[in-house]
């Protein structure tokens, strides 16, 4: 969970699906399963929001209104705004 809000925090307009998350966030590192656990888990927390898409899976991307909290959580006090 931190790894993909790290790295949302640092990119904060990127948005991708479970997928692309998996290989391009992570290096395709851990197994699908987890990831989209891991994205269910901030989205419940509203740290990140899932848009849904008419053609395919959905997008996943930073929540703007809770970046104090998500910062908080990944430990970074310094982070650009």
């Amino acid at each position: 969970m931190q790894q993909i809000l790290q790295y949302m925090l640092t990119n904060p307009t990127a948005k991708d699906t479970a997928a692309g998350i998996q290989l391009w966030w992570l290096d395709d590192e851990h197994p699908r399963d987890i990831v989209e656990e891991c994205l269910r888990e901030l989205e419940d927390l509203e740290w990140i929001s899932a848009i849904a898409t008419r053609t395919g899976p959905c997008l996943y991307g930073l929540n703007p209104e809770t970046v104090s909290a998500a910062r908080e959580f990944v430990g970074g006090a310094h982070w650009p705004t």
